[in-house]
């Protein structure tokens, strides 16, 4: 009977001790966290589509701890989106130094077709000058003459079509710039409202005690846009894209606007009580003139 007890505290103790040392270990392959106001499944962009005074709600009753974990969350959208970003922008680069390439190709293309066309002229020149004085001249000179200047037409033919091929990848490459600018502006755009729906987190985050420097410091760097002027179309497009853009110029536009009529409504109601009180003043009797100028 002892026997049979301590075998059975033995393997008590075992499994015990089995559970403590395989607890960790679950404990550590379990997934994080998911996030209460992201969706990971929907494709890029999407996620933004939550409108911000939804958003503030969402996070309200959420605890510090548990908004670290949306504030990862959408620093992970972020994350995300500068690297789409900057994989633009390199395109962008690429085709800036293949646009300048072609271009030089077409360049060198048009000097030698002139060069050609010029060695041509010359060459027939010679030829009809032989055919004019033949007896001054070997007997296969008008017709070397005119090979020669058969080949430099030929070569000169060579050198537009090299030039015009030149041009139209230039042309093309152009173009693919432009619609890398265009994605950029696009990308950009969504930037800014990942960026609008972090710092509601983040502003939530800290409310409750947390910190939220990291993120912030993080957000200044990635944050803005940088102009390149030594590109003018890019520039362009990227000024147009930004004051047109409902998450930049026109968002400007709007607080700008709602200053503004702001403080001309507050210069209508001056203008009002002024007068209120300037009747009231009036209509008391005994005021000196120093409070009567105070007053009003």
């Amino acid at each position: 009977m002892l026997k049979k007890r301590l075998a059975l505290s033995a393997a008590a103790i075992v499994l015990s001790l089995s559970a403590l040392w395989t607890s960790p270990a679950l404990a550590d392959d379990a997934p994080p966290p998911a996030p209460k106001t992201i969706d990971r499944s929907l494709p890029p962009g999407e996620a933004t589509k939550v409108p911000k005074e939804d958003l503030e709600l969402m996070v309200k009753p959420l605890t510090r701890d548990e908004l670290v974990i949306e504030a990862d969350a959408w620093m992970g959208l972020l994350r995300e989106q500068v690297d789409r970003i900057s994989k633009e922008e390199l395109k962008v680069k690429r085709a800036n130094r293949e646009i300048a390439e072609a271009k030089q190709k077409a360049e060198q293309a048009a000097e030698k077709k002139e060069e050609a066309k010029a060695v041509a002229e010359d060459k027939k020149d010679e030829a009809r000058t032989v055919a004019e004085k033949p007896d001054d001249h070997a007997d296969n000179a008008p017709e070397e003459a005119e090979r020669e200047a058969a080949s430099a037409s030929q070569e000169a033919q060579n050198a537009e079509k090299e030039e015009v091929a030149a041009k139209q990848a230039a042309e093309a490459k152009a173009e693919e710039k432009k619609e890398k600018l265009d994605s950029v502006v696009t990308l950009r755009d969504e930037r800014t409202k990942i960026v609008d729906r972090l710092n509601i987190i983040l502003t939530e985050l800290k409310a409750k005690g947390g910190d939220r420097t990291a993120y912030d410091t993080y957000v200044t760097a990635v944050s803005g846009t940088k102009i390149d002027v030594s590109d003018a179309s890019a520039a362009w497009v990227t000024i147009k894209g930004w004051v047109v853009s409902e998450e930049g110029g026109m968002r400007w536009a709007k607080n700008i606007g709602l200053f503004l009529l702001t403080l001309f409504a507050f210069w209508i109601l001056a203008r009002i009580v002024g007068r209120a009180v300037r009747r009231a003043v009036k209509m008391m009797r005994g005021t000196s003139d120093l409070l009567r100028d105070f007053l009003v």
